[in-house]
């Protein structure tokens, strides 16, 4: 068993050593030196370093290779577009893996609600119609926010503190959302919800037969510039640039001819380290004398 275990380590290294990207990340160039472009080695380009879809005919590229981590320097090339904000480099996944770390951005959290009036014979709403009265805010995960907007014959209050988790897009909203819409009974409500994607979730429906109001949330987790969070990484993919994900769900087994089962599964960072050195790394002496 201890072979195999072996076998597959040390074939993931290969595949990981081996496999070259180019990845775009939604980032400023602060990000790696605090000089900007003023920085010593970083020149303006003429032409781009290969073709690539994240490159455009009038793009303004610079080489920024001189200030890359130092445990990022194996790259092929770096490049900062200008054009479109983004930090292009090629190189091998352990390469790509240090870059994340000094790519890393603040997220924030927009939350949209819209209050519809019932329609007169109870059918469900119309989503894709203008809302009777609409409102948002943007803020921080953990950061409570409030907003009201008012118009001539409506009203509408919201009062949200949300919890985020970029990496899987999950929302947790607590709102309080009170509403004031013409031939509709006034409406407060007061009740957490959780959202995963963009979309939006039609939250409640106050209706007693003759009026009454829906009410749609929809919450969004992006950059400070208004990214969204799904599109702050890219990859190359062809002709084409696509959102980077990566499969974290759970064990799959995989029957193997002849009998016999082959189980796959997301490793994080430190699992993945640990397994690759033989498990070294938690048998090292803490006490040990270090030497100079």
């Amino acid at each position: 068993m201890k072979w195999i275990a072996s076998f597959l380590a040390f074939s993931l290294a290969l595949a990981v050593a081996g496999a070259t990207e180019i990845i775009g990340w939604k980032a400023p160039i602060a990000n790696l030196t605090s000089e900007g472009l003023e920085a010593p080695g970083i020149v303006r380009l003429e032409k781009p370093p290969e073709k690539s879809p994240f490159f455009g005919a009038d793009d303004v590229l610079w080489d920024i290779r001189s200030v890359l981590p130092k445990e990022a320097a194996a790259a092929q090339w770096a490049v900062w577009n200008a054009s479109t904000g983004r930090i292009v480099v090629k190189g091998a996944w352990g390469t790509i893996r240090e870059m994340e770390d000094f790519l890393e951005m603040p997220t924030q959290c927009r939350i949209t609600v819209d209050a519809f009036r019932v329609r007169e014979d109870g059918s469900p709403p119309d989503f894709t119609k203008a809302p009777d009265a609409t409102t948002g805010v943007v803020t921080r995960s953990n950061q409570k926010a409030s907003v009201s907007e008012a118009g001539e014959n409506s009203a509408i209050t919201l009062m949200v503190e949300p919890v985020s988790e970029p990496e899987t897009g999950l929302v947790d909203l607590r709102l309080l959302i009170s509403t004031s819409l013409p031939g509709a009974p006034d409406l407060e409500i007061n009740t957490g919800v959780s959202i995963i994607g963009s979309g939006g979730l039609w939250v409640t429906r106050d209706f007693d037969g003759k009026g009454g109001t829906d009410i749609r949330v929809t919450a969004a987790i992006e950059l400070p510039d208004g990214t969204p969070y799904g599109e702050m990484m890219l990859r190359q993919e062809g002709d084409a640039v696509v959102p980077f994900r990566v499969d974290r769900s759970g064990a799959k087994r995989i029957a193997i001819e002849g009998g016999g089962w082959l189980a796959s599964a997301w490793l994080d960072d430190k699992s993945a380290s640990d397994m690759l050195a033989g498990g070294k790394a938690d048998e090292e002496d803490p006490f040990a004398e270090t030497v100079r």
